[in-house]
């Protein structure tokens, strides 16, 4: 199947800032269900078993870290029923979290491909973010993005 290129860039003018900028950003299934995989217990081991649409986000975010020019997708995981994005933005305007969450969002729906018939909306509203700061911080997170399946039961998306 043909998949078309990541968005364009955007056509704002000034004020573009050259501080690049990093943020968190948490994507949640409607309603919370576990939509895009299940994380088994097995033998002392946390094991990510995605759905046709967690290996359908994992495509899509992929291709956005290969494509992407301006808000670079540093890491990502992802979870049953939520995504976690760390991203760079080489340069920053005020608008483009906004304007990247809104193309990530569709983007990732082009590659999950929904049913037609789906009466309700696949993505919780609204959209968790957070800015991050410091090179602590930024490390911090990137790092338990990277070991995050294993950390699974303290998350707050978590359903008990």
């Amino acid at each position: 199947m043909y998949r078309r290129p990541f968005f364009s860039m955007p056509t704002w003018q000034e004020p573009f800032s050259t501080v690049p900028r990093y943020q968190l950003i948490t994507f949640c299934t409607y309603q919370k269900e576990e939509t895009l995989g299940k994380i088994l217990h097995y033998q002392g081991q946390h094991i990510w078993k995605p759905t046709s649409w967690g290996m359908a986000a994992t495509r899509a975010l992929k291709a956005m870290q290969r494509n992407n020019q301006i808000a670079i997708i540093k890491e990502f995981t992802i979870m049953p029923n939520h995504i976690h994005l760390f991203i760079f933005y080489k340069k920053f305007h005020p608008r483009l979290p906004e304007w990247f969450i809104e193309k990530a969002k569709e983007f990732l729906l082009y590659y999950i491909e929904p049913p037609c018939d789906r009466p309700v909306p696949v993505w919780e509203e609204p959209v968790e973010t957070q800015m991050v700061y410091t090179d602590t911080a930024q490390y911090a997170v990137a790092e338990s993005l990277k070991e995050y399946a294993h950390h699974w039961k303290y998350d707050p998306l978590h359903k008990r």
